[in-house]
């Protein structure tokens, strides 16, 4: 462990538990071999994401691939449109949206029209879904607050924190589908329960895929990198008004934001820690207001 960085706990073990032994064997073997029906591994929308992920994305190429997906362009308008980005005046057309935008404000917009899309979405677990995007949402903002604080690539560090949670979701659409193929019907809790002891290596799956270290190493919990040390300091920022199993209590005054991300390696001054914690409640209409 190296001095001065807050300790992760390593992964739970991978258990199939509770799964009949056909999906279980069938979703260790897509797991294992890495491939993964979903759309994120295989659609569209991955491409799109793959593509987004890139620190000067092909906003065209990108603008064409929305238009074939109506889903996709509602969502990526929706967003563009939100009081997260506040444009002032409202964009009618994805092409129009992402020049206005810029390649970086556009990377940040297309992967939360994919959050809403593509990744939080499992009918079964409709509410979980809602609680986590809002939960990830917020920690891609405070990521990225922190980023600009501290000197690192803003962009990278919301896209970080936005789908630092991707694997649980992912996870449970692919048993979710799995189970709908075979026409058993699994459990809430065994699909939960299986979904969070695979979250890791399924997330792993889809980030190697797309080839971003700094990604890999925040699915990982890794704190040699700077951006993945972030991600785990903003995580702990938005467990103040969006917790997802953080059950120690955040940080809420400008000294003790200081002292923990001074703790967690980061270069984090008392006077910066007050600017981040003045955005608070501007950051929370954003992130509710999406």
């Amino acid at each position: 462990m190296d001095f001065g960085v807050i300790p992760t706990l390593p992964p739970p073990t991978p258990s199939c538990d509770g799964l009949p032994p056909a999906i279980a064997a069938a979703f260790e073997a897509q797991v294992r071999r890495g491939e993964l029906s979903v759309a994120l591994a295989r659609g569209m929308a991955g491409k799109i994401l793959e593509e987004t992920l890139h620190e000067e994305p092909d906003l065209a190429r990108l603008a064409e691939w929305l238009e074939s997906d109506p889903g996709l362009t509602t969502a990526t308008l929706n967003a563009a449109n939100s009081a997260f980005f506040g444009l002032r005046m409202k964009v009618q057309t994805v092409d129009r949206a992402l020049a206005q935008l810029g390649s970086v404000r556009a990377r940040e917009v297309l992967l939360l029209a994919l959050s809403r899309a593509a990744m939080f979405t499992v009918r079964e677990f409709k509410e979980e879904m809602v609680a986590l995007r809002e939960h990830s949402v917020a920690t891609g903002v405070w990521a990225r607050a922190l980023a600009v604080q501290t000197g690192l690539a803003p962009a990278t560090a919301f896209a970080c924190g936005l789908l630092h949670e991707v694997g649980r979701p992912v996870a449970l659409q692919e048993l979710s589908s799995l189970s709908r193929l075979s026409r058993v019907k699994l459990s809430r809790a065994t699909l939960w329960q299986t979904a969070a002891s695979y979250r890791d290596q399924v997330a792993l799956v889809l980030v190697r895929g797309w080839a971003d270290v700094d990604l890999v190493e925040t699915i990982q919990g890794s704190g040699r990198r700077a951006v993945p040390r972030t991600v785990a300091f903003a995580k702990r920022i938005a467990a103040l008004d969006f917790g997802w199993g953080d059950t120690c209590p955040a940080p809420e005054s400008p000294s003790e934001l200081a002292a923990e991300a001074n703790l967690g390696g980061l270069l984090l001054t008392e006077d910066q820690a007050s600017e981040i914690l003045s955005m608070r409640q501007r950051a929370l209409s954003q992130i509710k207001s999406f």
